[in-house]
């Protein structure tokens, strides 16, 4: 005998697959032909054309373009990540990282990196760039101002390796201001008792 689920559960189960699958809207951005890789930073979205050769930046809330064609005469761009005002583009066909400005679209250094494999996937994590190739199976890091490789062969053994995501670490201050506020505050809260 199976328990039966109770309508309040039940309920609440249909309602959290409903809210997984509805689409908000699914034809925010149109027009670009082969979309891959994709970069938010403020109100602003950058989508990569793969056989476009372009990156494009969205208007955030309505989709609508502000440049469809800010960044062009790439070679099949696949991963874009930003940094403050700079924009990283993995170009799959030429085996580059490229940068640019986020506003102007300006060639920083449209060969940043050189000499990788198929790379796909692109993140940044304070001075380190970080390169899913995917031909090379295998992660690399990279100077995020210089290019140079840190360790280009830091993750291996992966199977065509498409993206990567870092996750950004707080910086020893912040720990050591969070760890002074609550000393501070448990002192506090001691003194209060002590003489109340």
């Amino acid at each position: 005998m199976h328990a039966r689920e109770s309508p309040v559960n039940q309920t609440a189960r249909q309602a959290r697959c409903a809210s997984c699958t509805l689409a908000i809207n699914s034809s925010f951005i149109t027009g670009v032909v082969s979309p891959r890789g994709i970069s938010l930073s403020g109100n602003s979205i950058f989508v990569g054309s793969f056989t476009g050769n372009s990156i494009g930046v969205y208007d955030a809330t309505t989709g609508s373009a502000i440049n469809s064609s800010l960044i062009t005469g790439l070679n099949a761009p696949c991963g874009i990540a930003i940094f403050g005002n700079d924009l990283f583009v993995s170009n799959e066909g030429s085996n580059t990282i490229g940068e640019y400005d986020t506003t102007s679209g300006a060639a920083i250094n449209s060969s940043l990196i050189t000499g990788l494999s198929t790379p796909r996937g692109i993140a940044v994590s304070g001075n380190s760039l970080f390169v899913a190739n995917g031909s090379g199976n295998s992660i690399g890091e990279y100077d995020r101002t210089t290019g140079l490789a840190i360790n280009s062969s830091l993750i291996t053994g992966l199977s065509s390796p498409y993206s990567v995501v870092v996750t950004p670490v707080p910086e020893p201050s912040t720990f050591a201001m969070a760890f002074a506020g609550l000393a501070f505050g448990g002192y506090r809260l001691f003194r209060s008792r002590k003489w109340a």
